[in-house]
């Protein structure tokens, strides 16, 4: 505009001039006579008036034309510029450095929530709804940006809405105008609404972190490699323990170090396969491994990693070699264990959720399940009456979606006839990733070790654990019946014979036969069992009468006198029988085993090939017995029960923390005897639960006196039997003793049998929740010997396991039972349950369990049993040298 005004200034000066200097001197010369001249002046100056009007008139015209031309311009640049900003959803910020005057734009605000008048235009204002966190950040890079050591401002941070939440923004910024010293005087950018991607870029790194932890919590041993060097990735805790390397070790090598024939198997395949190789292990050891390889793809497409799954098989190849046809089947079954993924949509009807469809699963999903083609299909499409045969499966899946955590569960499918452990998490609202096993075989394992546990794997019979629980009962309804209950004891003559001459193979071809003879002989009510060997046990009730029994016992003597054909041999054996009757011999499952036992023996002394009842002359036991009983009934009157001390010490400072109490019995008859020695009558009298109350109100006095005395805290703990659950009130004898004392409950702790865990399972859980509920402790005493089931650990609340000496002490020679133990310490410290080592002996065994992160060790090596003022010289010895 300013050179628009001076150029028509300048023309119209110049023609005015011209208009003046020669419109005179011409007018002058054509125009003679000065009136003429000076009427005609007048004129001219309006002829210039009208020429110099409509010369601006028409220059002043062109320049609107063009300003307006410009002007369009501008506003369709301005427009474009708007709506670009508009479309991009970005807010726009202005500031003037010098006076901290800040522009900040309609879409700025909006984004935020706030009105036009809710943000006064002044940076401080901005640099109050800053995030605390983000504040330094943020004001530092724009701090950077104006002393010129960044070429841009761009930060991400969060700034508060007006309704008090936050939001995640990128802001960019730069400076737009300097003075001539360089300082900034304005500074213009954009700040975007960046909350989306951040919370995404969160819950991908949630589930990354997840996806982390179920690769590390595989049972199966995994390694991803790079796919061109066949270097090691990245490994789980199961392939650095089956490897015996830590992580940095095994990251530092390729596959081909570890492979005893690299040739065999290397390249590795660039799509899933399956293949046998030898590995060796850190400590120089060869093991045969099952393989399944997988591959990782980048985006183009190109085989990136490679991860495998490896399983050893040494002990299966070892019995592939021995029966091939088995070992097949075998390697069919286990070569293939790596985990199934899916990712699922959740389908609601309502709240409830009544299916699911599948967006995607992994190449294991189908060999799992044996499914096809199942992305973008539902599960009732493909797996007919899931949602009836898995219903736990769809139960908590509104509550699971709610609150994003992972749960397991195990779950039997109907329709593909097989039992499955899967690890559901939620990645999004609605989804569901599944991780899972097939446990087909670990069920069916499980129900036949259930079975074995109480029957006899050779016959099918039940075993003597089994039995001696029928016949309780049986004894238990004779007793409040009136009732009769009759056992026979029967045993093979001469039977070692066959296994000397024949083999045993054809001994327990006879027994079987045997055992199958003898059923057929049982009647309704009747139980048959194997004790072991050629022993058998059969129980009969509501039989009283003597000559009826007699009859029974020749029709089985005359029964088992009959030839048994075993293949190319026949045979012929006879059988002796002992007879015990309830009431009359005994009214307890252990005096009716032994006195039928004596009367077995009486009647092999008279012949065999017959039968006997039992009288009082058999037996030098069945005394025995009764004097033990009797001894053991006064010795709670006579106090001749002593109880000694074994320190329980932390591993890895030697610091003692408890001490398990044992009972020791001073017999005047018999001397000093160990537990071994009469704890079994006294289960079998039910003696036991007196004499534990007796243990346990002296141990918590004992404790007591130990704390008052400024001695450290201890934790004691005090054996229990099966008993005191079944014939006592435990729970309280426990609260008597503690509130005699004054003990604080945290400071005794209860040690149970695995036996004790599993037998009236309900009872005992109900019983330990309530002693849990007093803030005693529990722990399982001789782990590893029992059933060793972590099973009934998911259902009772342990706080510590004892694993059993005989594992301990030959740990350095023996590697499995290293491996054992190791094991135990493993699954325990996952499950979040202390260990202690029974048996340490030696500094190298404790050694060993330092390194396997065993909690405390118990044994000679730290100190053996002793007397209440012993250990009390014991522990200020010991705490004088810990503060030494």
């Amino acid at each position: 505009m300013n050179r628009q005004a001076a150029r028509i200034a300048t023309i119209y000066a110049l023609s005015g001039a011209i208009w003046i200097l020669l419109g005179n001197e011409l007018l002058s010369q054509w125009v003679k006579g000065g009136v003429v001249l000076t009427r005609l002046l007048p004129s001219v100056g309006l002829s210039f008036v009208f020429v110099s009007a409509l010369l601006i008139y028409v220059l002043t015209l062109r320049g609107l034309r063009r300003q307006g031309q410009v002007e369009n311009e501008l506003f369709r640049h301005d427009e474009r510029w708007r709506l670009a900003l508009a479309g991009a959803g970005d807010g726009i910020w202005d500031w003037d450095a010098t006076s901290d005057a800040l522009f900040l734009s309609t879409r700025y605000k909006e984004m935020l929530g706030y009105d036009e008048d809710d943000f006064p235009n002044v940076i401080g204002n901005w640099e109050a709804i800053l995030h605390p966190e983000d504040r330094e950040f943020a004001i530092r890079s724009i701090n950077d940006h104006l002393s010129g050591r960044t070429p841009l401002h761009y930060a991400e941070f969060r700034l508060r809405c007006k309704d008090d939440s936050w939001k995640w923004i990128l802001g960019r910024g730069r400076v737009v105008a300097r003075d001539s010293e360089g300082r900034p005087l304005r500074i213009v950018g954009t700040h975007t609404d960046i909350t989306v991607l951040k919370l995404a870029q969160q819950a991908l790194q949630t589930t990354e972190n997840q996806m982390r932890e179920q690769f590390d919590s595989l049972p199966t041993a995994m390694l991803l490699l790079d796919a061109d060097s066949a270097r090691i990735a990245d490994s789980n805790f199961a392939a650095q323990s089956l490897f015996g390397y830590d992580a940095a070790a095994l990251h530092e090598m390729s596959l081909a170090d570890l492979t005893v024939w690299p040739e065999v198997v290397l390249p590795l395949p660039c799509t899933s396969a399956s293949f046998e190789a030898r590995y060796r292990r850190s400590d120089g050891s060869v093991m045969w491994a099952d393989v399944c390889a997988a591959p990782q793809r980048s985006a183009d497409g190109a085989v990136a990693r490679l991860s495998l799954g490896i399983l050893d098989v040494t002990e299966r190849k070892a019995a592939r070699e021995a029966a091939a046809a088995s070992d097949r089947r075998y390697r069919e079954l286990f070569q293939n264990m790596l985990d199934g993924v899916a990712h699922c949509r959740t389908i609601y009807r309502g709240r409830a959720a009544v299916d699911f469809e599948f967006l995607g699963v992994n190449a294991s999903f189908s060999r799992l399940t044996g499914l096809v083609d199942v992305v973008g299909r539902r599960a009732s499409e493909l797996i007919p009456g899931l949602r009836g045969s898995c219903p736990a499966l769809f139960a908590t899946r509104g509550l699971f979606n709610e609150q994003g955590a992972s749960e397991k569960q195990e779950i039997y499918v109907e329709a593909l006839q097989r039992w499955y452990s899967i690890t559901l998490y939620s990645p999004a609202p609605d989804e569901f990733i599944a991780v899972f096993e097939d446990i087909s075989l670990r069920k069916a394992a499980e129900e036949r070790s259930d079975f074995l546990a109480f029957h006899d794997p050779l016959t099918g019979l039940p075993n003597r654990r089994r039995v001696r629980e029928r016949l309780e009962d049986d004894l238990r309804l004779a007793r409040e019946d009136g009732g009769a209950v009759t056992v026979f004891f029967i045993d093979f003559d001469h039977f070692k014979t066959i296994n000397d001459s024949l083999g045993h193979a054809v001994g327990d071809v006879f027994l079987q036969t045997a055992s199958r003879r003898l059923q057929s002989s049982l009647r309704d009510g009747d139980t048959l069992a194997r004790l072991g060997g050629d022993e058998f046990l059969l129980v009969l009730k509501g039989v009283a009468d003597r000559a009826t029994l007699a009859r029974r016992a020749d029709d089985l003597i005359a029964r088992m006198a009959e030839p048994f054909r075993l293949e190319q041999h026949e045979l012929s054996l006879s059988a002796s029988i002992g007879i015990a009757c309830c009431p009359g011999d005994g009214e307890d499952y252990d005096t009716l085993l032994s006195k039928a036992d004596a009367a077995m023996f009486s009647a092999k002394e008279s012949g065999r090939n017959g039968w006997c009842f039992f009288d009082a002359s058999m037996s030098a036991d069945a005394d025995n017995y009764l004097a033990m009983y009797a001894g053991l009934h006064r010795a709670l009157d006579r106090g001749e029960f002593i109880i000694e001390y074994q320190p329980q010490v932390e591993l890895g400072t030697r610091r003692v923390l408890g001490a398990e109490a044992l009972v020791r019995w001073r017999s005047p008859e018999r001397g000093l005897l160990s537990p071994e020695r009469f704890i079994g009558v006294a289960e079998t009298s039910g003696l036991i639960v007196p004499i534990g109350a007796w243990i346990l109100n002296e141990v918590c006095r004992q404790a007591v006196i130990w704390r008052k005395s400024g001695l450290p805290g201890l934790v004691l703990a005090v054996n229990l039997s099966a008993v005191q659950f079944r014939r006592g009130d435990l729970e309280r004898t426990v609260i008597d003793a503690l509130a005699t004392s004054g003990l604080d409950p945290s400071a005794l702790e209860l040690e149970l049998t695995e036996s004790t865990l599993v037998d009236d399972t309900e009872n005992v859980l109900l019983t330990l929740s309530r002693l849990r509920e007093l803030g005693v402790r529990l722990s399982i005493d001789d782990f590893g010997t029992g059933y060793s089931s972590f099973t009934y650990l998911r259902r009772f609340v342990i706080d510590k396991i004892k694993i059993d000496q005989s594992f301990i002490r030959s740990m350095r020679v023996d590697r499995n039972d290293a491996a054992i133990a190791h094991a135990i310490i493993k699954m325990a410290r996952i499950m979040g349950v202390r260990t202690l080592a029974e048996g340490v002996e030696d500094e190298a065994v404790a050694e060993m369990l330092r390194t396997f992160r065993c909690n405390e060790a118990q044994g000679f090596l730290y100190g053996r049993p002793m007397r209440a003022d012993d250990f009390t010289h014991f522990l200020h010895e010991a705490t004088s040298g810990e503060k030494a």
